[in-house]
């Protein structure tokens, strides 16, 4: 840029900055309400704030009107500002701009006291951030001057970018308009319909992006595909694996849905609800009885790896959850490999640093939101990890035109399957890759090929198929039967009035479910719509700093399953950015990253319509695929950082896809990865049953016998002669096994789970999980006093059993040399009597 025109600039900056000035000076003045006014209605501190600001915007009247004159301080201001002290103060002006914008953008709370102080020098604040901003910009104007012709180049040899952001961005309007002209964001009666998922707040967006472009420029790789940049690559893929599990593995855990608030008698973090299937499953195969006690299932991986962690650590749930955290923090690692390989290294750090925020946030806001956090001992966010895997195989298959890769993708879906069976809709993703790299190739390739990426999926879910006693086709089959009876609702579970509605067909909601303007779609395409509108709703919908519980219950109404689609204007603009940064993300991911750019969306497509099929739509369940949305994000914000960069004239080299001449299929590449995908799988069903088994597998009669034959049954009131007459009841239970999760329930209070054995009685007891050989069921002791009962304590329960639960007699503790009895006391009978209590806890 020429002298004159830098002299322009700096004219035009302090022109604007002092007319800018004297405007906040007049809404300063005219805003004061002083009780003690000295002059013009001001008091002493607000004219004395008024003075030193027309002072300022004086000065800058004084520059403005030097700098139109040539020599003296022109000159000098241009040899500073646009030369040798260019860079100290343009960082100067930076970062007096973002604190004057944090004060200002500040929450009322956050400010205490100060708040009033604030509130009325806000003409002034914006003042400051609009005059450091102005001098800022124009700094980086006048050093690198404005070259338009640049993005003139920059258009045409990017217009898959163009066209992606357009395509992505009538999708995203049509999606949006669907769910509000047919009203189906306002469905009140869903079952499994909830609010958005995790918030992701304005400023952590901001500090991802600086974050991860000095990491960026800190590392300095080059340009080339040298062996420096891919050591480069593992460090950083390490050094973000760390730094994320330092946060996240010691953050504190909050009760929840699914982590059991603590009681007495040991005040301890358990799991509870869901959670409490998959971590009762794991403690079996712990005690030698196998994952899940040998009972079929069809989700053993996520067992599998809780009973892991039990063996490394113990049964404190802080720390077993502490090192699943730790564990998981892989996955924004994970995340930057699939930003790098589709777009730029900034993209895949900036994700990362997104997904690594949400993961603190998710804590945070576990108390107030329907979310499944890292911390939750659920199948949600092991399901975000393996569909990251398997979106990273693919895209590495595509990119690099490498077979091996997809063998592995495709061993990783059918163990991802072990964890969530909605997986399964993923496997045409691998079957389109395949095509892509077959597609000029012989039948005979197409054959060999095909039945190797068969094979690898079969392989990699065959050693626990072999050991759960039901065929694989059996195991899918019974949990689709069980997802179509629980969600589908068959006429018989309804009421009467509501039988007719389902008759003509079940693919519809019973219009007394439904607010009446709705239109009657299929709840398919509703809990569709659904999930695609709730989705982006987590992504920042203010530039105020608010905190994540302020966000989550009183700011916007996203995480409220009743909303009905409806926002504040300033909510909707951020929305409508957010979901322009997301679109033209999947535009750059196509033009960098060619067919591999597509496929993280494909996973969301796909796995959005497993949701709906299986009706269920927001809150924990977008958390398998809502990463995707901050992948597309951060190359959004990259690709606008990218787009800046142009404009000052720097050089930015295009991140194209890295297509290399495709490797022959190798007997040992297919090999390696069969042998390895069968050796992961055979770890499920072995390891486990390397464990002995520590309690006896005996009928009610030989445990009973074992009992008689010791002193401990004279720990009960019961008599030799009692027990004896009670254990020939047909429903009467005598057995021995472990006690998980002892929680003691006052009179009134228990969970809203109504068929659980923690649902909510009218009188005061303690209630834990039993597990042994052939049991594992809820165990309930009416009774006041239950100190000590240790975690994990080693039980011999007396009681009946009933449908939901076992109601106990006596509860033996052998290791304490104690046992519970029954109180009040009942018949023995069974079933037993249930205490009744009276206002006043007397129960009887």
């Amino acid at each position: 840029m020429q002298p004159k025109h830098q002299a322009s600039l700096i004219t035009a900056i302090t022109i604007l900055i002092a007319i800018s000035g004297f405007v906040a000076a007049f809404v300063f003045a005219a805003g004061s309400q002083a009780e003690k006014p000295i002059f013009l209605g001001l008091s002493v501190t607000r004219l004395f704030v008024l003075v030193i600001t027309l002072i300022a915007t004086s000065v800058t009247g004084v520059i403005a009107y030097l700098s139109t004159i040539k020599g003296g301080i022109a000159m000098h201001l241009e040899k500073r500002l646009f030369g040798q002290s260019f860079r100290p103060i343009s960082y100067v002006c930076l970062v007096l701009f973002l604190a004057s914008a944090i004060l200002a953008l500040l929450s009322d709370y956050y400010l205490g006291n100060s708040f009033a102080y604030v509130d009325n020098l806000r003409p002034i604040l914006i003042w400051v951030i609009f005059s450091f901003f102005s001098t800022y910009l124009g700094l980086q104007i006048g050093h690198y001057g404005i070259h338009v012709d640049r993005w003139k180049e920059y258009w045409p040899n990017h217009r898959v970018t163009l066209l992606g952001f357009l395509g992505s961005a009538i999708f995203f309007f049509l999606i949006w308009v669907s769910g509000k002209l047919t009203g189906n964001l306002r469905i009140t009666k869903e079952d499994f319909w909830y609010g958005t998922g995790v918030p992701l707040l304005a400023w952590q967006v901001f500090l991802s992006v600086v974050i991860s472009v000095m990491v960026i420029k800190a590392f300095k790789f080059s340009s080339d595909k040298s062996s420096k940049n891919h050591r480069k690559d593992i460090l950083l893929f390490f050094m973000i694996w760390a730094v994320t599990a330092a946060f996240w593995a010691p953050w504190p855990i909050k009760a929840n849905f699914n982590i059991a608030t603590p009681r007495p008698p040991n005040s301890e973090y358990y799991p509870d609800v869901d959670a409490i299937v998959y971590d009762s499953g794991a403690q079996l195969a712990l005690i030698g009885e196998g994952l899940n006690g040998g009972a079929p299932i069809d989700r053993p991986l996520y067992m599998f790896f809780l009973f892991l962690l039990h063996l490394i650590v113990g049964q404190n749930y802080e720390i077993v959850a502490g090192l699943q955290a730790g564990i998981f923090a892989i996955f924004p690692a994970l995340i930057y490999l699939i930003g790098k390989n589709i777009h730029r290294r900034e993209s895949g750090l900036v994700a990362a640093a997104f997904l690594g925020f949400r993961g603190i946030n998710s804590l945070i806001a576990s108390p107030w939101i329907d979310n499944s956090h890292i911390k939750n001992l659920m199948t949600d966010f092991p399901t975000a990890l393996s569909l990251a895997i398997l979106a990273l195989l693919i895209i590495l298959a595509l990119k690099h035109r490498n077979w091996h890769y997809l063998l592995w993708a495709s061993g990783v879906l059918g163990l991802s399957s072990y964890i969530r069976s909605h997986n399964l809709v993923l496997f045409p993703v691998v079957g389109l890759a395949g095509l892509l790299l077959l597609w000029k190739h012989t039948w005979k390739r197409w054959l060999l090929n095909g039945m190797l990426v068969v094979a690898s999926f079969f392989i990699a879910i065959f050693p626990w198929a072999q050991s759960n006693h039901v065929s694989i086709f059996e195991l899918y089959n019974s949990h689709l039967d069980l997802m179509l009876e629980q969600r589908y609702i068959p006429e018989t579970y309804l009421p009467t009035n509501l039988q007719r509605a389902y008759k003509a067909s079940i693919l519809h909601k019973p219009k007394s479910l439904i607010q009446e303007d709705v239109p009657d779609l299929p709840f398919q395409v509703v809990h569709f719509l659904h999930n695609f509108v709730t989705a982006p709703t987590s992504l920042p919908n203010t530039l105020t700093i608010h905190s994540i519980r302020y966000t989550v219950k009183d700011g916007e109404p996203f995480w409220n399953p009743l909303w009905d689609g409806q926002m504040s204007t300033s909510a909707g603009w951020m929305l409508t950015i957010g979901l322009g940064l997301i679109a033209l993300g999947i535009g750059a991911a196509i033009q960098s990253g060619s067919k591999a750019g597509i496929i993280p969306f494909l996973v969301t497509l796909l796995y959005f319509a497993a949701n709906a099929f299986a009706r269920t739509s927001g809150g924990r369940y977008l958390v398998p695929v809502d990463w995707v949305i901050y992948l597309y994000l951060a190359l959004g914000c990259v690709e606008i950082w990218i787009l800046m960069q142009v404009l000052f004239g720097k050089q930015v080299l295009d991140s194209k896809p890295e297509i290399i001449n495709e490797p022959p299929l190798t007997i040992a590449g297919a090999l390696k990865a069969l042998v390895g995908l069968l050796f992961i799988g055979m770890m499920i069903p072995v390891l486990p049953s390397l464990i002995k088994p520590i309690y006896p597998d005996q009928t009610k009669g030989q445990t009973l016998g074992q009992l008689l034959e010791t002193s401990q049954w004279k720990l009960t009131s019961l008599s030799k002669e009692e027990l004896v007459a009670f254990s020939q009841l047909p429903k009467s239970i005598i057995t021995q096994g472990q006690a998980l999760y002892p929680r003691f329930f006052s009179q009134g209070d228990g969970l809203p789970v109504a068929r659980s054995g923690l649902r909510t009685r009218e009188f005061p007891r303690l209630v834990f999980k039993m597990i042994g050989p052939k049991v594992n069921q809820f165990v309930v002791l009416p009774g006041k006093n239950f100190l000590p009962f240790p975690n994990t304590e080693r039980v011999i329960v007396i009681g009946c059993v009933e449908p939901l639960d076992i109601q106990t007699l006596a509860v033996i503790l052998p290791d304490q040399n104690l046992a519970y009895m029954r109180s009040p006391s009942s018949p023995l009978t069974c079933p037993l009597k249930t205490p009744v209590c009276d206002n006043n806890k007397n129960c009887r």
